[in-house]
């Protein structure tokens, strides 16, 4: 033990971070904010996923507002209901999908180690 402390003593003479493992700390430690903007993703298309996480939620509010807004006067809400129809069931289709993915991924969080909520 003594050595030990000796040898550590000497490691952080020479280098005062050579106690931190910064491997380990990357792999649990990711700042949640970073998780939700896909900081350090692979490209999709040569395109950041932030950009398309932004594309997707602003769609999806068109297409929520589409299909359950009501006025008149607006041409977004103001469609046939066949069309508010098919909407509304391409949502439950893509929210039934999401949500079979998102059970695979609740493992996939907890085998990396990172927020099951976010995966």
């Amino acid at each position: 033990p003594k050595r030990d402390a000796a040898a550590l003593r000497a490691a952080l003479d020479a280098d005062p971070n050579a106690d931190v493992d910064y491997a380990a700390r990357e792999k649990t430690n990711d700042a949640l904010v970073s998780i939700g903007l896909g900081e350090g993703a692979d490209k999709f298309f040569g395109l950041d996923s932030a950009y398309i996480q932004l594309g997707h939620s602003l769609l999806v509010l068109v297409i929520l507002l589409a299909a359950f807004g009501s006025d008149p006067n607006f041409p977004l809400t103001n469609l046939p209901p066949e069309y508010r129809g098919f909407l509304k069931q391409g949502l439950a289709t893509t929210y039934a999908i999401n949500t079979l993915v998102a059970g695979a991924a609740f493992f996939e969080a907890r085998d990396r180690g990172q927020p099951v909520a976010l995966w």
